[in-house]
Parts: C-alpha cells; structure tokens; sequence
C-alpha cells in the first residue's frame, strides 16, 4: 500500500486550482505516495464535521498544505494536521502572507508551478524519507 499524502489547498476561490491541484497530485505520485483530495471523497457544500477531518487524516502519513490565498479553512486543517501529530509540508505561493501557524518559518515558497513541483518533491523527500522511493 502506498503512503497516503492528505492534501489541503483552497479550491472554490482558487481560479488555478485544478492546475495547483494537478501539480500536486503529480508530484506525490511520482514519489510513489497517493494524495488524498478531501472534496474528491465529499460535496463542496456538505456540512463541515471535524470529527470526519481527523479522522481521514489520521489516515495519512504526512499532510501537505498550501496556504496560497490565505484560506481560514486550510488553517483549522492545518491546525488539526498539527494538532494529532501529524508531519506537515507547508507551501504557498510567493507573496502570500502567513498567519498564525506553529511552523511559519518552514513554509516553502514557491514562484511558479514548476517549482511548486520541486519544492514539494524535495520537502517531502525531507519530512518524510522513510515513506518515498
């Protein structure tokens, strides 16, 4: 079984959301990890249960979140992420302000979608060497 990436970004107010996305999904598969994309398993509007969250992280072996647009959704995830102990990866795109997070000074910036790929393919590989080939 492969070692599950639980993957948190921001998507309804994201306009390059399915390119981040696809650089992301990319990028964990090429290491030989399965991302997990929470709105792939549940509707955009369901309610939020935060029991459900822990849960499917709880699942995963490191988190990635991205911070890009400075979603409070991706904070409390990230939070929780933090929260049962889990190993996170934390990027945003250059610019983007950080706010209130335990690891501001490990967040990996990236210019452009092609270094978000190398910037998460070497954090990982550096959060987590034990879970990639």
């Amino acid at each position: 079984m492969r070692p599950l990436v639980f993957v948190i970004m921001p998507v309804g107010s994201d306009p390059n959301y399915l390119s981040r996305r696809s650089r992301i999904d990319a990028t964990v598969r090429a290491l030989g990890m399965e991302p997990y994309f929470p709105l792939d398993h549940h509707r955009h509007d369901e309610v939020f249960d935060p029991a459900t969250v822990r849960f499917e992280m709880q699942r995963a072996s490191v988190v990635v979140a991205d911070l890009t647009l400075e979603r409070p959704s991706c904070y409390y995830e990230l939070g929780v992420a933090q929260g049962v102990g889990l190993p996170t990866v934390i990027v945003a795109a250059q610019g983007t302000p950080i706010h209130q997070t335990a690891d501001r000074d490990r967040v990996a910036f990236y210019a452009d979608l092609d270094e978000l790929g190398k910037v998460l393919h070497s954090e990982l590989r550096a959060h987590a060497p034990t879970l990639v080939r």
